[in-house]
């Protein structure tokens, strides 16, 4: 997999060659929010975060690991991606067609 140098684009994230474009930028927990739907789960755990955190040293925000089970997943994902520097969303047709913006009923 290729990264091109996404994380000098973002402020303050955990990368030491990162250049923040302010004084007044946000200090991030996280680099990356990842969304996904449920079919690309496999892929997105255990090939593309995979790689981005150990190969490229991104701090992932993954709704499978970090996202706090008693809160609803659309209001994680809102609390989340106000502590990540970039929202990164994994679309696909089955994101798509059944991806976390579609009603459950």
């Amino acid at each position: 997999m290729y990264v091109s140098r996404l994380c000098p684009t973002v402020p303050r994230c955990s990368r030491p060659d990162c250049q923040p474009s302010t004084d007044d930028d946000v200090d991030y927990m996280y680099d990356v929010l990842l969304s996904y739907c449920d079919r690309n789960r496999p892929w997105v755990l255990f090939t593309l975060a995979s790689e981005l955190e150990r190969d490229n040293n991104f701090v992932l925000c993954l709704r499978d690991r970090d996202y706090e089970s008693a809160k609803p997943r659309l209001q994680n994902f809102v609390d989340f991606a106000k502590i990540s520097a970039s929202v990164v969303v994994v679309l696909s047709a089955a994101y798509l067609s059944d991806g976390p913006c579609q009603k459950r009923t």
